[in-house]
């Protein structure tokens, strides 16, 4: 009687073990799948924190490809950029460096402080961590307003 109830302890053991692991690793699954997915969210959804130096000649697109890049681990090649615009605000800050300097043999400068805006909407093509659903695309409007200065000065 006694090793029919050891038998009985051990199969009810492995059974509860069994059906444990199965809970436990399914929530670690899915929980790693979630954070996969939220980081991808947040790579797309948020552009660079500056503005590259050749900003002014670099296409839109391309320029919108270069903030998305910057700063995430992205695949380059399954992004797409299907469109962007760059918007200068008109209104310049213009600011005239110091005259005293420039009576004492200075350059003579100004700078002047513009508003960039940079929208663009770009999807990524992505594969599922666990080739479960084989992966696929997703989409994000990005935006984000930047303070471009531009020094002039003149020996």
């Amino acid at each position: 009687m006694r090793s029919t109830l050891k038998a009985q302890a051990a199969i009810e053991f492995t059974l509860t073990l069994t059906v444990f692991l199965t809970v436990v690793s399914s929530l670690a699954f899915f929980g790693y799948a979630a954070f996969e997915r939220a980081q991808l969210n947040h790579s797309l959804g948020t552009l660079g924190t500056e503005l590259p130096a050749n900003w002014a000649q670099t296409p839109a697109k391309e320029l919108a490809r270069q903030l998305v890049l910057d700063g995430s681990d992205l695949n380059p090649d399954a992004l797409k950029v299907e469109s962007a615009s760059v918007t200068v605000d008109e209104n310049v800050d213009v600011k005239d460096h110091d005259p005293i300097a420039t009576s004492l043999g200075g350059q003579v400068g100004r700078t002047e402080k513009h508003r960039v805006k940079v929208s663009a909407v770009v999807s990524y093509d992505y594969e599922d961590a666990f080739l479960l659903s084989g992966g696929g695309t997703t989409k994000a409007t990005v935006s984000r307003s930047y303070i471009a200065y531009t020094d002039y000065r003149v020996s």
